[in-house]
């Protein structure tokens, strides 16, 4: 695959699987050019490839990628495990009220007269 569609797919490729670090997988598609490739975290998270190719009439044709874009594809792996493991280590944050957390009330702020 020529590199100039490759780095589009690669701007294209979409999260497919959620926040779920089990298996951590992308597909994007540029007219009729398609991949998908994912990467499970028993191999540490290293990239599978499940489709690399064109459509060509009905026909698929499946391409080999080079090396360089091998790489391409597990640093865009390693920064979206990266981010969703910084995601997981976040505790999720509880709205906590301002007025209740200071034993106040919002009508002890507001003028209470009708006009």
């Amino acid at each position: 695959m020529k590199d100039s569609v490759f780095i589009n797919l690669l701007k294209k490729a979409e999260l497919d699987t959620g926040n779920d670090l089990e298996t951590v997988g992308f597909t994007a598609k540029l007219n009729q050019y398609e991949m998908s490739f994912y990467a499970e975290m028993v191999t540490g998270h290293n990239v599978t490839i499940e489709d690399f190719g064109h459509n060509y009439g009905s026909n698929w044709n499946q391409l080999e990628p080079t090396q360089e874009q091998r790489l391409a594809l597990q640093r865009l792996m390693n920064k979206t495990v990266e981010k969703l493991e910084k995601r997981e280590d976040q505790p999720e944050q509880e709205y906590l009220d301002p007025y209740a957390e200071f034993g106040l009330s919002e009508s002890m702020f507001f003028n209470q007269n009708n006009y």
